[in-house]
């Protein structure tokens, strides 16, 4: 019992040792702990590398101002010159039409101006007078229509009611066996057998564009073209390098202002017509003839060369292959749009650094 009282005795003085032992290590082990976190921030090397930064857009192509351009019901596409998506200049050519038919709607329009004007004729009781102007500047290359022509059978019958050349320059195709190059310099001798310069404008197998001024020669003139040592090239007919042309299709003659090889302006008279005015009804067939008017210009702005032309740039849409042949049984005129030529895309950016 002794020895256990004993070990008691000491028991509290043990546990406070052991309690001071432990109070004196632990500022020891708070500076380990420090010095190891200084440590590892000594140590710590930035690393080159790369910052990404990406915007992505939504997904669209968009178009400015869509132009629809029509092919009247009754006349057949046989050919498009053109696909969806493609880029067209104005001008340039979209689609290719069938003559025969497009004779036809030229027929049929006509019947329907004919009888339109028979019918304002029994409502009219008054005259007007309209000078047709001059949309360009150019030279006058021919005029078809005389005092007390009916324009609109001038038009009919000869395209036109005058031909004003826009570029100062007349052409002639020529086939020729000859190696001749685009831009070559040629010597052009005129019916009356004067000579004068002009250029290869463009050359393709056994065919050349030549042009010439078009100040003195006239439409249909037959030329004949040699190389500056003589030599003969080939013959061709002279016609307008870039036309344009005077369309009319109600009203007779009483004058006219201009004559073959003259100079106009923008707003210069070509010729005065006379035409019928009268009452309220004959108002209305008026402007049902001048419908007719509009659709008989666009008829014979096909009948030049058979094709349908762009009115201005942009991207072309809604072409469908299979509509070909098949437009004339259709009920609406065919169209083919052409989306503005200014085309945005939501832009995706990527940045490095």
């Amino acid at each position: 019992m002794k020895r256990k009282k004993g070990i008691r005795r000491f028991i509290p003085w043990i546990v406070l040792a052991l309690i001071a032992l432990v109070l004196g290590m632990l500022p020891q082990l708070a500076r380990k702990a420090t010095a190891g976190t200084e440590a590892s921030v000594l140590t710590a090397r930035a690393e080159t590398g790369e910052i990404e930064n990406t915007l992505a857009g939504g997904g669209t192509l968009t178009a400015e101002n869509p132009v629809e351009v029509t092919v009247p019901s009754s006349i057949e596409i046989t050919e498009f010159l053109v696909k969806n998506g493609d880029r067209v200049e104005e001008g340039q050519a979209l689609a290719r039409v069938d003559r025969v038919t497009l004779l036809g709607a030229i027929s049929d329009v006509q019947k329907s101006l004919e009888d339109v004007a028979f019918q304002m004729l029994t409502n009219a009781n008054t005259y007007s007078v309209a000078k047709l102007t001059a949309q360009v500047n150019g030279r006058v290359k021919a005029v078809y229509a005389g005092i007390g022509d009916d324009v609109r059978q001038v038009t009919v019958d000869r395209g036109a009611v005058a031909v004003v050349s826009v570029d100062g320059l007349m052409v002639s195709e020529i086939r020729t066996d000859r190696p001749v190059e685009a831009g070559t310099r040629v010597n052009v001798k005129l019916p009356d057998g004067t000579e004068v310069p002009g250029r290869v404008e463009t050359a393709m197998e056994h065919m050349i564009r030549v042009t010439l001024s078009d100040d003195g020669p006239c439409i249909g003139n037959p030329v004949t073209v040699y190389a500056t040592d003589g030599t003969e090239i080939g013959s061709g007919f002279l016609a307008v390098h870039n036309p344009w042309t005077l369309l009319a299709t109600d009203g007779i003659v009483n004058h006219v202002y201009v004559k073959e090889n003259q100079q106009i302006w923008v707003g210069n008279g070509i010729v005065e017509v006379e035409k019928l005015t009268g009452n309220a009804e004959y108002q209305a067939l008026a402007a049902k003839h001048r419908q007719y008017e509009e659709l008989m210009q666009e008829l014979f702005a096909l009948y030049e060369d058979d094709t349908v032309k762009a009115p201005n740039a942009g991207f072309v849409s809604d072409i469908d292959e299979n509509k070909i042949k098949n437009t004339a049984s259709r009920d609406k005129e065919y169209t083919i749009k052409l989306l503005g030529s200014e085309v945005a895309e939501e832009e995706t950016t990527e940045d490095g650094v």
